[in-house]
């Protein structure tokens, strides 16, 4: 097979993979298969170890590295635990895998530096840009400069459109209702 583009060579490696690891999930008797499309938009995720892959796909959906390494916890993981590769004094949540039906944790600068923290929560990558700037509240359309770690800094850092939105309601209505208050009181007075 001749594979003309970077991004075809990518998603071919990808499907590469993917097979060979759901025939080894088949061939143990295993219902963990996965699939990936090849529907990517304009936007794209970082690359990642394949020891991060792996991590991706076997952290259950809602999940984290705090609840896949916790021997008590119903998503404790023996071979998560063997693939965990930072500090455990320090780092004990590095990896958090988002799930549909949950709220979002705060999107953070940081992701800036790596994604860890924002699994998606059935492809093995974490969030693209375009995904981040969705959960804060973004217009589909609005873009942002630099590069994606530069994207990822200003989604990060930015106080999500939806929320700046109901803070100036809120303080406008409280203006409002203050100079009402303010003018009752002046025409009391004035009596």
């Amino acid at each position: 097979m001749q594979i003309k583009d970077k991004k075809s060579y990518k998603h071919y490696n990808l499907q590469k993979f993917l097979k060979f690891y759901n025939d080894e999930i088949e061939r143990l008797g295993l219902s963990q298969n996965i699939s990936i499309s090849n529907s990517n938009t304009s936007h794209s995720s970082r690359i990642h170890n394949f020891r991060d892959i792996i991590i991706f796909i076997l952290t259950k959906q809602g999940s984290n590295s705090s609840r896949f390494m916790n021997k008590e916890s119903d998503d404790y993981d023996e071979l998560l635990d063997k693939l965990y590769p930072y500090d455990r004094t320090k780092h004990k949540d590095t990896y958090v895998k988002y799930a549909w039906d949950r709220p979002s944790n705060t999107i953070l600068a940081h992701m800036e530096k790596d994604g860890l923290k924002f699994i998606h929560p059935e492809q093995p990558r974490t969030l693209t840009p375009y995904e981040a700037a969705i959960i804060q509240s973004f217009p589909k359309d609005y873009s942002f400069s630099g590069g994606r770690n530069a994207q990822y800094r200003q989604i990060g850092n930015a106080v999500p459109p939806r929320m700046a939105k109901a803070i100036g309601e809120t303080i406008l209505k409280m203006v409002k209702e203050n100079n009402i208050w303010m003018l009752n009181k002046a025409y009391e007075s004035a009596k």
